[in-house]
């Protein structure tokens, strides 16, 4: 499933489930679409990401690309540094990714490209009937 959340409308889902989010960066040139398994709460996880142009699709060549998480309500973000490394031309994968509580969670894809830095923030709730059993 693609879906482009708002605050409105985060996105959630079971864990194990495969999910992806996708939208145009604030400077409307940059397209993120992040892809990965919905984790179980604390549950270490990766993200796949594609960088390309919001016009034409294709894969844009960026200086960096990094996936961060936060918590808006709760004032911090996760207790992990994530590795960001490139996997092909336009392709990245986060690794390292924790949501270590249930809840709503902003996700947010960036990249350098052509030496403009480009932000995406995605909504994501992280449910409790996700959180590891006794």
């Amino acid at each position: 499933e693609s879906a482009r959340p708002s605050a409105a409308n985060p996105v959630t889902g079971k864990p194990g489930e495969l999910i992806t989010l996708s939208g145009t960066g604030r400077q409307g040139k940059v397209r993120f679409s992040l892809q990965f398994r919905v984790p179980r709460v604390g549950e270490l996880f990766a993200v796949d990401v594609r960088v390309t142009d919001a016009r034409t699709g294709a894969a844009l060549p960026a200086g960096k690309v990094a996936v961060d998480a936060t918590m808006p309500e709760h004032g911090h973000g996760m207790m992990t540094a994530p590795e960001h490394r490139q996997t092909a031309p336009g392709q990245w994968r986060t690794d390292g990714m924790k949501l270590h509580m249930h809840g709503n969670w902003l996700l947010a894809a960036s990249a350098t490209v052509g030496g403009v830095p480009e932000v995406l923030e995605l909504p994501f709730v992280q449910p409790p009937e996700a959180a590891p059993g006794p």
